[in-house]
């Protein structure tokens, strides 16, 4: 079960209660504060179960007002309610057409505490009641049950389990209210919070066991939060209703990896409604193929309740194609002086991280075709036959034609086609050259040299 850290003397924690700080041992200072009663809370004695009564509307300054002993009996809390002919009779509690009541009532035979509420009083002849009170109980050791009350579904607990109940409770002529039993341990905070009483509560009281003749009851004010622990123990900081987290949730974009996926949270700082941590899942859940993908976040705190939200997360192909280019690519030998036909799939092979199978004649473009060496047929007329004097041909992005022939003189011709690639998300890569050489005599390797012109698109 988790505590409620106390308020007072850790460290350099701010004093926000109205509580004696001593410099006792930390174990002391667990569950031990200044209190009206005449004895502090002692699990195993019956004569110290006093309740202190803190009031709390003030979130930021928390003062006890006053104590009550628990109501003891042989009966069981709800015995002691005593509910029939519609209507509440609890023994040792004020009821009056106008009164509100609280009170913890303990079973002598098996130790077993009820937090108990009521208003008014049975054949009253004061007709529509109606009172909105809110009550939730923490740090019980146990699970507290609802044992008895008038009305079903006058107090609904919200979210179920959570031991905070939402109250509305309306009856004519007659009591109303309800019995929380099973309380257990002795480090418990009962939150009760006086939404509305109505026009015909005027007066509203937490009963004490003490005396017996009601002056030990303490009185409250009317619409004002409480919180009742055992004797000099502190009260816990929850607030009386369970409010959901606050799941808050952004679109997110984030670039593809080398499979193409890719993972990110649209968590924009999701927290439970008092600022505590929470725990975040998300569906569906990472790795996102390419493109947009609707996510679900779901923020539940420690108590269980949970608070949702959409948003995209975008998976963005922001990666070129990688380009491996092929070694110098030989002409035939012997020479036929001829345009040869080649495409960028002779130069080099391509992968692409979102392209299975990439195709470079479509991926690709050529920029420019350069030759080492001018070389002219003196067997040819190039005005005459100008089509026999072309020695490079762009036929379209990723096609050419490039002339086998070469300097006599020389060390062999070379070609250089440069290129790029660009995949369908558009991203290009750098400019790449491959090479076609034309050979001097067979097995030659032509070694190249700067550029003598160049051919673009």
């Amino acid at each position: 079960m988790t505590r409620q850290q106390p308020r007072c003397c850790l460290g350099a924690v701010l004093l926000l209660s109205t509580v004696a700080c001593t410099d006792e041992s930390l174990d002391n200072q667990l569950g031990r504060v200044e209190s009206m009663a005449p004895a502090c809370w002692n699990p195993v004695d019956p004569s110290t179960h006093y309740v202190d009564i803190w009031d709390s509307t003030d979130p930021s300054q928390f003062s006890v007002i006053g104590y009550i002993k628990v109501i003891r009996t042989a009966q069981t809390g709800a015995q002691h309610y005593n509910y029939f002919s519609a209507s509440a009779h609890p023994g040792g509690v004020n009821t009056n057409a106008r009164y509100s009541n609280l009170w913890i009532h303990e079973s002598s035979s098996n130790g077993d505490l009820t937090f108990s509420f009521t208003f008014g009083r049975d054949n009253s002849g004061v007709f529509g009641y109606r009172s909105l009170l809110d009550f939730r109980i923490v740090d019980s050791d146990t699970d507290p049950y609802v044992s008895q009350s008038d009305d079903p579904g006058e107090a609904t607990e919200s979210p179920a389990g959570s031991n905070a109940f939402i109250g509305d409770y309306s009856y004519g002529d007659n009591t109303d209210g309800i019995a929380v039993s099973g309380l257990g341990g002795s480090e418990w905070t009962i939150i009760v919070d006086s939404v509305d009483f109505g026009s015909n509560i005027n007066s509203w009281f937490a009963a004490s066991g003490e005396i017996g003749n009601f002056s030990d009851d303490v009185a409250l004010t009317l619409d004002n939060e409480y919180r009742l622990t055992p004797a000099c123990n502190e009260p816990s900081g929850l607030p009386v209703r369970v409010e959901p987290p606050i799941a808050i949730c952004q679109d997110r974009a984030v670039e593809a990896d080398d499979s193409c996926r890719g993972c990110a949270s649209i968590d924009g700082g999701s927290t439970a409604a008092d600022g505590g941590p929470v725990i975040v899942t998300e569906s569906p859940g990472c790795e996102y193929g390419l493109g947009d993908t609707e996510v679900t976040l779901t923020a539940t705190d420690e108590s269980g309740e949970s608070a949702s939200c959409t948003a995209m997360v975008t998976v963005l192909d922001a990666t070129p194609p990688g380009v491996s280019v092929n070694e110098m690519l030989l002409m035939s030998y012997p020479r036929d002086c001829g345009l040869e036909d080649y495409s960028l799939a002779d130069c080099a092979t391509i992968t692409d991280n979102c392209d299975i199978s990439p195709d470079i004649n479509t991926l690709g473009t050529i920029v420019s075709i350069s030759s080492d060496e001018v070389v002219i047929d003196a067997n040819h007329d190039c005005n005459a036959t100008p089509e026999l004097c072309i020695d490079i041909k762009i036929i379209d992005n990723s096609h050419f034609q490039v002339r086998n022939n070469r300097d006599s003189y020389g060390d062999g011709r070379v070609y250089t086609i440069d290129f790029t690639v660009a995949d369908s998300a558009g991203n290009a890569s750098q400019v790449y050259s491959c090479q076609v050489g034309v050979r001097l005599f067979d097995n030659h390797v032509p070694t190249g040299g700067p550029s003598a012109y160049t051919v673009y698109p």
